[in-house]
């Protein structure tokens, strides 16, 4: 096993470097570029916080709605000769 490790080793040392079409085409094209960091907390702070604002607008267009229900109940005016 190790000599055939060798020896893929080093012919692909003889080939030189990887064709970028090749490379393109076999899905390879992101290999070898420094990979991303992200911050998981402030990323995970971001969607609590655009939760908690959502929730709230939702909530006030609820609360706002149920007070204009609670008006039409309250102030039922009545219809004379069926106007």
């Amino acid at each position: 096993l190790r000599g055939f490790l060798s020896s893929l080793l080093a012919d692909a040392e003889m080939l030189g470097a990887p064709d970028p079409e090749l490379a393109a085409t076999m899905g390879f094209s992101g290999f070898g570029k420094k990979a991303r960091t992200f911050d998981l907390e402030a990323m995970f702070e971001q969607t609590r916080r655009t939760a908690v604002e959502r929730s709230r607008k939702v909530l006030g267009k609820k609360r706002e709605c149920s007070q204009l229900m609670h008006l039409k109940t309250c102030f039922v005016f009545p219809t004379w000769g069926g106007v």
